[in-house]
């Protein structure tokens, strides 16, 4: 069908050739020719000349076109027709390709593209969402964590020890020790003067009052007499090594915190104060013949009541004495704040009593501008040393306490002596006082 076309319009396109060439070549030369004419209505053509031969040509011409056109409009009927449906085809095709290209551009290409990023615009959205929530949670977190801190701060500076608390912890374990050293000796060393007190055997008041004071004499003499003492005949010719301190209260005793009664002559020495305070003559002894008598009994008796009423003396004097005892093994703890308040290494012990702990703790280590530095540096400090001071107060109370039972037991005997002196007993075995 394509190449019968493309013969069709070749030959078309000859004929053409030729009317025109014919044409030219009709008009183009002169030739002499006997006139003949065929008229028509409307024009006359001669006979035997070019123009009959054109119009034999034009009608031989016009009915190869008529006849090429009735081949050209059924050829191109076909044609056109065959043309519109492959051109329908290609149409379909196109589009098919079309459609196709689209739904491989939208479904592989554009729709994965599109769905990722709706996935990560969502993702962004979520991650933000998440991330302002983490923000949140965070700052929650911080807050809280601040204020935890901000607790556990206070809480440290509040509880954490600081160096008077820590020093002060240290010497209340010293003070136990100390403590129980001077409930020692406070019983220990009354006890020591009762066989003296009872003219018990091995002693000299075994034999009266009139031994037991040659032996104290002989004492006296040796250690503490003063050779200008009374006008200057006061036993001795020169005076003794430890003169005039077995009288000497304030200083043998008071002026000392801490007594260092593990030297001998120390030890007497206070030994000896006490005696002249508390007994310094013995009552005379029973004789053998009239324990068994009355008298003898009431006077035994009398000796006990005796015995104890200086036992209650000397228990009130020697716990004095037994709170300067040594025995905390605190001089490293005690020592330098002594020294910061300004004592003199003379008056500080070596092995502080329960006494000293209490003067320094409640008197001298306030006098240490270190003390007052601490106390200003931080505020809780204050709160802290205000237990501590309470603390010892309370130490104290409870020292006083002690000095008033032994002031009360000391009442209680000067009441017994006094009525003994105002009711005395009658001479009838049965001892009823007399009205």
């Amino acid at each position: 069908m394509g190449k019968q076309s493309i013969f069709k319009k070749i030959l078309t396109v000859l004929s053409l050739t030729v009317f025109l060439s014919a044409g030219y070549l009709a008009m183009s030369v002169v030739t002499s020719h006997p006139a003949k004419a065929d008229c028509v209505p409307v024009f006359c053509i001669m006979s035997n000349t070019l123009s009959n031969e054109i119009k034999v040509i034009g009608k031989s011409i016009k009915a190869a076109i008529e006849e090429a056109q009735a081949q050209i409009i059924a050829n191109f009927t076909v044609a056109i027709a065959d043309y519109t449906r492959k051109v329908n085809d290609k149409i379909d095709d196109v589009t098919e390709n079309v459609t196709n290209w689209f739904d491989t551009f939208w479904n592989f290409n554009q729709k994965p593209s599109k769905q990722a990023m709706t996935d990560q615009l969502s993702a962004m959205n979520a991650d933000q969402s998440r991330e302002l929530s983490s923000f949140t949670d965070a700052a929650n977190q911080n807050r809280t964590s601040k204020e935890f801190e901000d607790q556990q701060i206070k809480s440290h500076r509040e509880q954490r020890p600081d160096e008077n608390g820590c020093i002060t912890a240290t010497v209340a374990g010293g003070m136990t020790r100390a403590f129980r050293t001077a409930v020692a000796y406070n019983a220990a060393a009354p006890a020591e003067k009762l066989p003296r007190s009872g003219n018990s055997v091995g002693t000299a008041a075994a034999a009266g009052p009139a031994a037991d004071m040659k032996e104290r004499w002989d004492t006296y003499t040796a250690r503490y007499c003063n050779k200008d003492d009374n006008n200057g005949h006061s036993g001795c010719t020169s005076s003794g090594a430890f003169v005039g301190q077995d009288t000497d209260v304030t200083g043998t005793i008071f002026s000392k915190e801490t007594i260092d009664l593990k030297n001998p002559d120390t030890k007497q020495t206070v030994d000896d104060l006490i005696t002249n305070v508390a007994e310094p003559f013995v009552k005379d002894t029973v004789p053998p013949g009239a324990v068994k008598s009355s008298p003898g009994q009431g006077a035994i008796l009398a000796g006990q009541s005796y015995k104890a009423r200086r036992q209650t003396i000397y228990d009130s004097l020697y716990h004095i004495v037994s709170r300067r005892a040594p025995g905390s093994s605190m001089q490293d703890f005690v020592k330098p704040l002594r020294q910061a308040a300004g004592l003199p290494d003379s008056m500080i012990s070596n092995n502080p009593s329960h006494n000293e702990i209490m003067q320094v703790m409640m008197s001298e280590r306030f006098r240490s501008g270190t003390y007052s530095i601490e106390q200003i540096d931080e505020p809780e400090n204050n709160q802290r040393e205000m237990v501590i001071q309470q603390a010892f107060q309370l130490m104290q109370l409870s020292d006083q306490l002690d000095l008033m039972d032994r002031y009360s037991l000391l009442l209680a005997a000067q009441a017994s002596a006094e009525i003994k002196g105002s009711k005395h007993f009658g001479s009838a075995m049965a001892g009823a006082p007399m009205e």
